[in-house]
């Protein structure tokens, strides 16, 4: 669960993103499949997660991400249950809500991510919680 939860903190925590740390907790061949409430796409390795948070970064004129709990799913897969706060790019309209992140680990090193929109949608892709 520790590298899981080094990876948000550089990611999503720091601006810019922490590279040396995204670096050292990420496998080369990760891929993250995002879905910031626009479109699912997959982003491969360490430029792809960057990419990943520049697409958001596009919608949202500014943001903002808390780490409300992070659990262990068994079979080396990790949930990170997370809440976000932002204002749109285009509409200017503020907006709070729920999502979740859903990374499987091997070796010590993030190997897959999965973006959820909602923490129950989450925790099903996951399985039961250990």
């Amino acid at each position: 669960m520790e590298v899981v939860q080094r990876a948000l903190l550089a990611a999503f925590m720091k601006r810019p993103p922490d590279r040396e740390t995204l670096h050292a907790v990420l496998d080369p061949d990760c891929v993250i499949t995002t879905n910031w409430g626009s479109e699912q796409r997959e982003h491969h390795g360490l430029e792809g997660h960057l990419d990943a948070l520049v697409d958001m970064s596009a919608i949202w004129d500014s943001w903002e991400q808390d780490i409300e709990r992070v659990l262990d799913a068994g079979n080396e897969h990790v949930v990170a249950l997370m809440r976000f706060r932002a204002t749109g790019h285009e509409s200017g309209v503020p907006v709070e809500s729920e999502w979740a992140i859903v990374s499987a680990v091997s070796d010590g090193r993030i190997v897959t991510s999965s973006v959820y929109l909602t923490h129950d949608e989450a925790r099903k892709a996951a399985g039961p919680e250990k």
